[in-house]
């Protein structure tokens, strides 16, 4: 769903659980963080290198865009 509406591969999402069992959502963060995920370091190093590496990518690629627009960044 995060990709389909949003054009993100990864999206941390925070949620709140009050003393009466109601859940709220506290943030939505494209950068959360995924260290907890993986047993190793380097995994969680690999997984973060290439996602920053495809946002770095999709920037340039949406500056590309601009610019062909002629739109002063």
């Amino acid at each position: 769903m995060a990709y389909e509406r949003f054009k993100l591969p990864y999206l941390c999402i925070d949620l709140l659980r009050t003393g009466d069992g109601q859940v709220w959502l506290a943030e939505c963060e494209p950068d959360g963080a995924i260290a907890g995920l993986f047993e190793h370091g380097d995994e969680a190093d690999r997984v973060l290198s290439a996602r920053l590496a495809a946002y770095s990518r999709a920037h340039a690629r949406h500056l590309d865009a601009r610019k062909a627009q002629d739109v002063t960044v």
